[in-house]
């Protein structure tokens, strides 16, 4: 587009007295291709050069001006009424987001004019006081308190790197504990306090 219009700007500018007082009719006295004077050169309705000819943010013209997959911005609640019924949003995303690895995430996504089902399913976790540790990458650590009214303080930390199988026998060359289980590739340590 914009090799054709420089092509016809070349035109107009070797031979403006061909067309009468250095004008062609179409509005554009100065030659630059900007015949309404609304700054747009190339009749693209894009102004500025970014991309996004209507004002809306959505330079690529797939429909996601904030670019979170969701078209519409406006995804219903309940997307699983959404599942095989027609889209045209190709790659728009709804449902999500998917933020905790120890439970299951649904999204639908719009492929080949389809709303499908994609289902992640949740790594191996376990409990660690209130909070869930990933079993292939973190290992629970329990701090024991001895002091009445200060309870006991849990947290996921991450295995050493060079723990591939997590067990106690692992963490025992880099991390201190009192106390140690590793039942099923669950490690939990234990520090009393003292």
């Amino acid at each position: 587009m914009r090799v054709i219009f420089l092509c016809a700007l070349i035109g107009l500018m070797v031979a403006p007295e061909a067309t009468g007082c250095g004008g062609d009719g179409d509005g554009d006295a100065d030659g630059d291709g900007d015949t309404d004077g609304d700054g747009d050169t190339d009749g693209d309705g894009d102004a500025d050069g970014d991309g996004d000819a209507d004002g809306d943010g959505d330079a690529d013209g797939d429909g996601d001006a904030d670019g979170d997959g969701d078209a519409d911005g406006d995804c219903p609640p309940n997307v699983a009424d959404l599942i095989d019924s027609p889209c045209d949003q190709e790659g728009t995303n709804c449902g999500g987001p998917c933020t905790d690895r120890c439970s299951f995430c649904n999204i639908i996504s719009c492929m080949n004019g389809t709303w499908q089902h994609l289902e992640a399913f949740p790594m191996p976790c376990f409990d660690c006081g209130e909070q869930q540790c990933v079993q292939i990458d973190e290992y629970c650590r329990i701090a024991r308190s001895d002091v009445v009214g200060i309870a006991d303080q849990f947290e996921c930390l991450d295995l050493p790197e060079d723990c591939e199988n997590p067990t106690c026998d692992c963490l025992a060359p880099t991390v201190t504990f009192d106390a140690c289980t590793d039942e099923d590739g669950e490690v939990t340590i234990e520090l009393y306090g003292g």
